[in-house]
């Protein structure tokens, strides 16, 4: 049987999903601010600004990542 092949969509949401496990250890304060910097958004930023970063570019969208992909 033939493997599927991968798509550009399919490696980028791949690389999403360990940024996602990743972002699950940022340490946010009591407004949602990030309390250090990460990737490319400085120390401050809401999370909910990450997220929206998240639902855009993951092909699945945010509640898929905060459902499925669970932190290991």
């Amino acid at each position: 049987m033939k493997e599927k092949e991968l798509t550009l969509q399919d490696v980028i949401d791949k690389n999403i999903e360990i940024l996602w496990k990743e972002f699950q250890n940022v340490p946010v304060d009591c407004n949602g601010n990030l309390k250090a910097a990460w990737y490319a958004f400085p120390k401050g930023t809401n999370k909910n600004a990450v997220y929206d970063w998240f639902n855009r570019h993951y092909s699945k969208g945010l509640s898929y990542l905060m459902e499925e992909v669970k932190k290991e």
